[in-house]
């Protein structure tokens, strides 16, 4: 994205900004779906998260679907050098997938995530 697009974004209202993120935005969901979507750009997925999917060589939505966030998690877990929580990377790798926040998933979902991964954490 051009410097001059980023200027843009940053000028945008709350109304705009709440627009382009999705409160009904079609377009924004088909591109949630796209399976060429970097994953810096899910929901759930900040610079951090994507770094550390970088490091596993997930860098699409389709990467990461195709590899599996517990399989993501575990692989993540693996490759730190310190424990990461949860909540704030496999629950939300699934709300991404789910364009759907981490803490919005159904505790069934979030219950059956823990049990696959549990005993993988340091």
């Amino acid at each position: 994205m051009s410097n001059k697009k980023l200027i843009q974004l940053k000028n945008l209202g709350p109304a705009s900004v709440k627009m382009l993120k999705g409160a009904g935005n079609d377009s924004f969901h088909k591109q949630q779906d796209n399976p060429d979507t970097p994953v810096i750009q899910l929901k759930n997925i900040g610079t951090t998260l994507a770094k550390r999917l970088a490091t596993i060589n997930i860098h699409t939505r389709y990467d990461l679907q195709s590899f599996g966030v517990t399989n993501a998690y575990i692989k993540m877990q693996e490759t730190s050098p310190f424990v990461l929580p949860v909540c704030y990377n496999l629950y939300s790798l699934e709300g991404a997938l789910r364009s759907q926040h981490w803490n919005d998933l159904p505790e069934a979902i979030k219950d059956e995530l823990y049990q696959t991964v549990k005993g993988c954490e340091r």
